[in-house]
């Protein structure tokens, strides 16, 4: 299995992984935490884990309610591709964090104070991300600095406050209509508006840039649609914005994808504002709103009422590259289905990096019994280890956990099935 290489990017980061009981896909997890769903026969929490690693931040905290916290540290010790992983994550489970704890309300548990001793990376335990976690990292170091903060803040580097340099944050939002559409994704409501251009060009390794924006305020579609309700269909934008920001972009089939880079006084901000309850749209989004709505600084007890930026990474629609949360049935499939056609990595050789950091080594287990006459669809399946595949099975576009047992003349198109499933002799699926 591929491992990943630590480089010197972390900036000395921390990373809190979000790990909580995926109501979504209930269906699915009765007997284990959603972070230990399989997908493309790889735990969920996997990748999470190995996109920080890939950047090199090791000090990786899953945050989990205590019901959960034993299932997960069997996983980390039992499951081959977690028990791999070095170093392995922490565990922090808060007596008080429970299924239904907002996300907003996990940074001002006295745990997380406790834990978090610099800047700090949240993600969720649901997250594929191809994207290099070191590339959002640059592009934020980029606004850390005092020239770039004047440029997004249209100051002189000059009258730059010290309290805002090394200060604004990132998020992170993905097109749901591009090339990885999967029908039904939840949406969020985004609006930005363009940050400054540099009075020097950015060079041609800042490849993000042109998709980063100043981000004015975000919410989910549901509260949106809640909104144009109460104010009679029309669509609430604040005066105040408009003269601000004139030129804005508003957004309205992205999905926030809950990757946010964080200073460390946002723990601060968090513990001061309890009202605010989620860490996307409250937290946030009232964040990005204090940058421009007159009076809101001071509610908020911003330090001399001077706002920071809150820096959006905009995913465009025509990028291959796949940023996607898998929370729901269909979700998993088709991310699964996606990952088992991915070209393996080279047999000859373990120098030549792989253009995809998912690609697995062998699409079929050296461990899994697959019958002569069988018909596997090659590179579109993947077939996991101690799994039987009897004669005169046919699959495509499907992935196999561990231990099943595929019987005689079964037609299996776009499935996946789970660790241990049996499907019996004749059976048709797509």
């Amino acid at each position: 299995m591929p491992h990943a290489t630590a480089i010197p990017r972390s900036l000395g980061l921390q990373a809190l992984v979000l790990c909580g009981p995926g109501i979504n896909l209930e269906v699915l997890t009765a007997d284990e935490p959603k972070a230990l769903l399989p997908i493309a026969n790889r735990p969920m929490l996997w990748y999470a884990v190995d996109w920080c690693h890939r950047a090199g931040i090791t000090d990786v905290t899953l945050v989990t309610p205590p019901s959960l916290s034993k299932a997960l540290q069997d996983g980390l010790a039992q499951n081959p591709y977690l028990s791999s992983l070095s170093p392995k994550p922490d565990i922090l489970s808060p007596e008080s964090l429970d299924d239904d704890t907002p996300t907003g309300s996990i940074l001002r548990l006295p745990e997380i104070a406790k834990e978090i001793t610099g800047d700090f990376l949240v993600l969720p335990c649901d997250l594929v991300c191809e994207l290099p976690a070191e590339s959002l990292l640059d592009q934020w170091m980029i606004y850390q600095d005092p020239l770039r903060i004047s440029e997004t803040l249209g100051k002189e580097p000059s009258i730059v406050p010290e309290e805002a340099r090394r200060t604004s944050g990132l998020g992170v939002w993905y097109d749901t209509k591009g090339i990885h559409h999967v029908k039904g994704t939840e949406t969020d409501f985004v609006i930005t508006a363009p940050l400054l251009k540099p009075a020097v060009p950015p060079p041609a390794s800042s490849s993000l840039r042109p998709q980063t924006a100043q981000l004015l305020n975000t919410m989910t579609t549901d509260t949106l649609n809640d909104k144009i309700s109460a104010q009679g269909e029309s669509l609430p934008i604040r005066q105040g914005l408009i003269r601000k920001h004139p030129r804005t972009r508003m957004l309205t089939a992205h999905r926030d994808a809950h990757i946010y880079i964080f200073p460390h006084w946002t723990l601060a901000y968090a513990g001061q504002n309890p009202q605010l309850q989620t860490i996307g749209e409250d937290l946030v989004g009232w964040w990005a709103k204090a940058t421009w709505q007159r009076g809101l600084a001071p509610k908020l007890q911003f330090p001399d009422n001077r706002v920071p930026p809150m820096l959006a990474y905009i995913h465009p629609a025509t990028s291959s590259t796949l940023i996607q949360r898998v929370d729901t049935p269909d979700q998993l499939l088709r991310t699964s289905l996606y990952l088992a056609s991915l070209p393996p990595l080279p047999e000859t050789t373990t120098t030549i990096p792989s253009p995809h950091p998912h690609a697995f080594e062998h699409a079929r287990s050296p461990l899994a019994t697959i019958a002569p006459t069988a018909s596997i669809a090659d590179p579109t399946c993947l077939i996991g280890p101690s799994s039987t595949i009897a004669p005169q099975a046919t699959l495509k576009e499907t992935v196999v956990g561990a231990s099943c047992a595929i019987g005689h003349r079964v037609r299996l198109t776009r499935c996946v099935v789970l660790d241990g499933a049996v499907v019996e002799d004749g059976c048709v699926l797509a």
